[in-house]
């Protein structure tokens, strides 16, 4: 039986990863981490978990309670990288949704000189991967990808825990990384607005933000041009009277057939943001549980799952997409 810890795994979204582990696995021991445990019964007794307290702050924190472990879900922000060394320590897989590309080289680092013995996972893509997943999957109908272009809403009515709390206040105030003629770049954000059409609602303003679906589709595709964007506004849920919706649309450029053309992939989970986050994290983690001992080393949410086999989970699990050439 896979032994799983999920550290903030009583947080908004680290108890719908829970959950999403719960219903999907047969059989998973499933260990929710946190501060205070004690204040968390009742969210541990639904998903059938027992609880146990760890504090990433704490440098005398007891990591016995990783032993046995064979994945690790970060679903906490950890400044001082205080569990990627926990899951190496235990021999567990270990999986991040909350490394960016300017704080990713720690973990990566730690990857590499500490030969861990299953795989590190940075996974703080949009979604936990979902949208790199759809933009590789939809890559396959070309026969080359030249410019990969994501962009997600933000609707303020979806609930959020404290790991989106923070982004989605600081909208603007960053450098974005992107891909630009084939050079990777850092541009300020606030510079790079322009207003996003959509086919479900009125058109809405966007700027670039750095997130690690960039760096995976660019590279995966060899794309040019590479570009994530966000804004805020009112999703396709909210729109309809119903509760706020993940709202992404990603637009695909190259050769089809033969041809220049162009591709959208519309995502809508009628559930929001947080519950694809954790439906993305859950598909990993599975994979991860089923991970061969001797497997460590760095791997992406797209190695990990492959893209099609993700897409079809997710869309089992409520995702829509649409697909049409523009």
């Amino acid at each position: 039986m896979a032994r799983i810890a999920i550290v903030g795994g009583y947080g908004l979204v680290g108890k719908l990863i829970a959950r999403e582990l719960r219903d999907a696995m047969d059989e998973v021991d499933l260990v929710l981490v946190g501060r205070a445990p004690d204040d968390h019964g009742a969210v541990a007794e639904a998903v059938g978990a027992s609880l146990a307290r760890f504090d990433v702050a704490d440098p005398d924190a007891d990591r016995s309670v990783f032993d046995g472990c064979d994945v690790i879900i970060a679903a906490v922000q950890d400044p001082g990288e205080v569990l990627v060394a926990a899951a190496i320590d235990a021999g567990a897989a270990y999986l991040t949704i909350t490394r960016g590309p300017d704080r990713i080289a720690p973990t990566v680092f730690a990857a590499v000189q500490r030969q861990p013995s299953r795989p590190i996972v940075p996974a703080a893509h949009w979604m936990a991967g979902a949208v790199t997943w759809a933009a590789l999957d939809a890559a396959r109908g070309f026969e080359r990808v030249d410019g990969v272009l994501m962009t997600t809403l933000f609707d303020y009515a979806d609930p959020i825990g404290p790991l989106t709390a923070q982004p989605s206040e600081d909208f603007g105030k960053d450098m974005a990384v992107i891909r630009r003629d084939g050079a990777w770049r850092q541009v300020a954000a606030a510079e790079t607005g322009r207003m996003a059409e959509r086919a479900d609602g009125p058109a809405y303003g966007v700027q670039a933000m750095s997130v690690l679906d960039v760096v995976s589709t660019g590279t995966a595709t060899g794309a040019a041009d590479v570009r994530f964007e966000i804004g805020t506004g009112d999703s396709a849920g909210t729109l309809a009277g119903r509760e706020a919706s993940a709202d992404i649309d990603i637009v695909l450029s190259g050769i089809i057939d033969g041809k220049p053309g162009k591709r959208q992939i519309s995502l809508r989970h009628p559930q929001g943001q947080a519950h694809l986050t954790a439906l993305g994290a859950a598909l990993i983690a599975r994979g991860l549980a089923d991970s061969p001992v001797n497997g460590g080393g760095i791997a992406l949410p797209e190695t990990v799952v492959d893209p099609a086999s993700a897409i079809a989970a997710l869309q089992a699990a409520g995702l829509t997409v649409t697909t049409r050439d523009i």
